[in-house]
């Protein structure tokens, strides 16, 4: 998305850099607008839009123009932050926030970073028509001026008491110990709890909103495997679904709110013998965090063929909705995934 280049001779004063907007004709994509950044001994650009025609490009580039002389550099590069976003030529939640990544210091704030400045967490008890309290984890972030949510489910509690206690605990190991603390402590109830897999293949807690700052424990296992991990569970088919467990070496790749997933499958087993392959995945899994892919793997090999399967070496790929349920409009599973309800009104602010 950005381009990075060297160039020779002083562009700017050490330590500063210049920003233009400015229209050319892309070879490979037609006439576009770029916002442009330079400083002594280095060139970075970030496409904004692209158009059919020149004088587009330029109609845009004339009002991003004057839009910074008049309102200033940082209205005018949020502008164009909006365009780039919109035109699919820049991910809204990219793991870095900033615009340009390098060269000196950018002198304003992208809406990136704004949205993440503005982020807060927070939980919410809500009861649930059987007479049980239902502690949520609540993210907040505003977006073009209005206020989102996504909730984690946490618990149910027999006492909103109880369900209080909990709140508190989790506001006082943030207050002695971070937001980073907390959200560990958040992602470990919730993966007890049953609300949020322990081996899902999108690490976050929250799927939406802004990127947070802190990092999950899932996050740290998938980044010491390499991105692999063993699955265990109904089979993952397009055709009509068969009754049967597998466990498989599964692959992850993201590159910022986008995943590219794949698979090969181990071994294939009847269902009633779905615990034997669960069981079979969570050793594999300390395995691999303990020596590593090649050798975790080189043993679930072994131990498939020493069951009379032979594992595929077809790589499959799957939608990230098969393999995590959080994304129930892309989820092929047929099991049920409970959903927090929307935060109450009074939610804790």
């Amino acid at each position: 998305m950005v381009e990075t280049s060297s160039l020779s001779g002083d562009i700017t004063n050490e330590g500063e850099a210049n920003y233009y907007f400015a229209s050319n004709y892309d070879p490979d994509n037609g006439p576009q607008v770029e916002l442009n950044k330079y400083w002594q001994n280095g060139h970075q650009t970030l496409p904004i839009a692209r158009f059919e025609n020149f004088q587009d490009a330029l109609n845009l580039e004339s009002k991003l123009v004057d839009l910074k002389e008049d309102y200033g550099l940082e209205t005018a590069v949020q502008a164009s932050e909006r365009h780039a976003v919109a035109n699919g030529l820049l991910d809204p939640n990219r793991e870095d926030s900033r615009l340009f990544t390098a060269g000196p210091p950018d002198p304003f704030k992208s809406l990136q970073q704004v949205e993440i400045e503005a982020t807060n967490y927070t939980y919410d008890i809500v009861e649930q028509a059987q007479g049980t309290f239902e502690l949520q984890s609540i993210k907040t972030w505003q977006r073009n001026g209005v206020y989102e949510t996504q909730s984690l489910l946490l618990g149910d509690y027999d006492r909103s008491q109880d369900a209080r206690n909990e709140q508190q605990t989790l506001l006082d190991l943030r207050e002695q110990s971070g937001l980073q603390a907390e959200m560990r402590e958040v992602e470990r109830i919730a993966v007890e709890n049953g609300s949020l897999m322990a081996d899902r293949p999108d690490a976050r807690l929250f799927t939406q909103g802004p990127p947070d700052t802190f990092t999950t424990q899932r996050e740290i296992e998938l980044e010491s495997g390499m991105g692999y991990y063993f699955r265990a569970g109904s089979v993952v088919e397009h055709e009509p679904e068969i009754e049967a467990h597998s466990l498989n070496l599964v692959h992850v790749e993201r590159n910022g709110s986008e995943f590219t997933l794949a698979q090969v499958e181990i071994m294939r087993v009847e269902a009633q013998d779905a615990d034997y392959v669960t069981d079979a995945a969570q050793k594999f899994n300390h395995m691999l965090h303990e020596e590593g892919t090649g050798p975790s793997v080189a043993a679930a090999t072994t131990w498939a063929r020493e069951h009379g399967a032979e594992p595929s070496l077809d790589w499959q790929e799957v939608n990230i909705g098969q393999l995590d349920p959080r994304y129930p409009s892309l989820n092929f599973d047929k099991d049920v995934w409970r959903t927090p309800l929307l935060p109450s009104l009074d939610m804790d602010r």
